[in-house]
């Protein structure tokens, strides 16, 4: 029987969904595995679907060595995480995925755009700009995106300034400012790595947000694409996760300019919300495929099965 025990820091809906795919493969399979969910909310979403609750705080590190005590791996459902906790956690031999020297520069938004430009994958011009100073017109003009460099997620951290007036309602934190694309379509592309060389794509999916908020509003998978553009979307993403030696589940995010080229926008390092689709149209939801990963199996099928 296969059995492991998988502690994921963060208790909200994405590590509930992952509980509830290691539900469904201990019934179907002959697996006993469980999840244990570091939060500090005994009640949160992971454990009302039968996650096993260790007091802790994410974003802090508190309770992360309890957690390890009683977990064979180490995983996130979220980007606010004491990557140097985990890092020491690693350092003691436990297993930690994805590993916190990827988590280090992925959960800084500044320093994720400057390894894309060391790694040569393609994203949009960008600065880094301090919190106390107001935004000008150089050297992208306006509009232009401003993003924090940590703490963004869901439309939060991310600012479009349309004119000079428009720093009333800059972010007061440090981060970047991006030149604003023009684009033909919003793109994201999960990735799943296993760690040891196999890496595999789901079909890209079309994007489209709430220009309010700036979150999600709904998707359409595949995206409405030429053929070739679609896998010239694979490839990138797959590329991507090779060039950073990715081990896990990731959010490929891009922008297809009005020229047809394809720019990296952001990488998620943890299930996402584009991903949800893959739990009705795929063969291997990208739950699952989080569980096979942390549990050291072979990759499921990436095979959409249905449009959604």
């Amino acid at each position: 029987m296969r059995m492991s025990r998988i502690g994921i820091i963060g208790g909200g809906q994405l590590a509930a969904m992952l509980v509830e795919a290691c539900n469904a493969a201990n019934a179907s399979e002959n697996s006993d595995h469980q999840v244990l969910v570091l939060d500090s909310d005994p009640n949160c979403p992971a454990t009302q679907v039968g996650g096993i609750h260790v007091m802790g705080k994410p974003a802090t590190g508190e309770g992360y060595s309890s957690l390890a005590a009683v977990s064979d791996v180490l995983t996130i459902d979220l980007e606010n995480v004491s990557v140097d906790d985990l890092s020491s956690l690693q350092t003691a031999g436990h297993t930690v995925v994805p590993a916190p020297a990827l988590l280090r520069r992925i959960t800084d938004k500044l320093e994720q755009k400057r390894w894309y430009t060391e790694l040569g994958l393609p994203t949009a011009e960008f600065i880094s700009h301090p919190a106390d100073q107001e935004i000008a017109g150089e050297p992208f003009g306006f509009p232009v995106v401003q993003k924090a460099a940590r703490g963004g997620y869901d439309g939060r951290g991310v600012c479009v300034l349309r004119s000079l007036e428009d720093n009333a309602e800059r972010l007061l934190v440090s981060g970047f400012l991006e030149r604003y694309i023009e684009r033909r379509m919003e793109i994201s592309v999960m990735v799943a790595a296993d760690g040891h060389g196999e890496v595999a794509s789901y079909q890209p999916v079309e994007m489209v947000f709430h220009e309010g908020g700036n979150v999600l509003d709904y998707l359409v998978a595949p995206a409405r694409l030429e053929a070739d553009l679609l896998t010239r979307a694979q490839e990138l993403a797959v590329t991507a996760i090779k060039a950073m030696e990715g081990q896990g589940i990731f959010g490929v995010e891009m922008f297809l300019t009005e020229e047809g080229a394809l720019l990296i926008n952001e990488i998620s390092p943890r299930t996402h919300n584009s991903g949800h689709y893959t739990t009705e149209a795929c063969r291997t939801s990208q739950f699952t495929q989080q569980l096979y990963i942390v549990t050291g199996r072979p990759l499921g099928s990436t095979e959409q099965l249905k449009p959604a």
